[in-house]
């Protein structure tokens, strides 16, 4: 994240206050924070556009969609960091994270990180129902990218990749058989990120 220009779209002073600091202690520079739809629409310039953003749905009585469609046009990662139910969300947005404000600012900001690393690593189509035929070397070159994109260093993205294998392979028995390989082993790893069990 280091370098990045976020977005920061939020009306709650205070939210937005830990927010900063937040993507700060990333590394990471500012774009905002906007307080209504009008104001960050004007902070999505061509010139210097944001690298993600991290939306709350409801600004005041306005809701942030167009914002989130611009953002998406233009191909930029976000994240919606809200109080308010992910039911609010239109299906267009399916796709995208929502992050409950029961998180505290600091984890949706790591949220982001690994989104962002997820959309530089290029592999989304992995999380996608894969067949047990897929390619294990694709998935894990894919899961030690991402790693590197969050950590900037390639021990780190190892370590963090063991971490989630391991407790892959503690959990074996639990993954949902819908669910893809792929996205079963990210949500490993995304656990291992938030919590800095790696870290150990």
């Amino acid at each position: 994240m280091a370098g990045s220009r976020i977005l920061v779209v939020e009306d709650d002073c205070l939210i937005a206050t830990d927010l900063v600091c937040a993507i700060e202690e990333a590394g990471a520079y500012v774009i905002g924070p906007a307080s209504s739809v009008a104001s960050a629409q004007r902070l999505i310039k061509p010139a210097a556009e944001p690298s993600a953003a991290i939306l709350d749905i409801r600004l005041d009585c306005e809701l942030v969609f167009t914002i989130a469609d611009t953002l998406l046009e233009l191909g930029i990662p976000l994240i919606f960091y809200s109080a308010f139910e992910c039911d609010l969300l239109p299906e267009r947005f399916e796709g995208i994270r929502f992050v409950s404000k029961s998180l505290s600012p600091s984890d949706a900001v790591r949220v982001l990180q690994m989104e962002m690393a997820l959309e530089r690593a290029d592999c989304r189509d992995l999380l996608a129902d894969s067949e047990p035929e897929e390619s294990v070397v694709r998935i894990t070159v894919a899961l030690l990218e991402i790693a590197r994109n969050l950590t900037g260093d390639q021990e780190a993205a190892s370590i963090l990749v063991e971490t989630a294998l391991n407790q892959a392979l503690e959990c074996s028995g639990m993954r949902p058989p819908d669910t893809a390989i792929f996205r079963w082993l990210l949500e490993m790893m995304e656990d291992a990120w938030m919590s800095g069990r790696w870290l150990h």
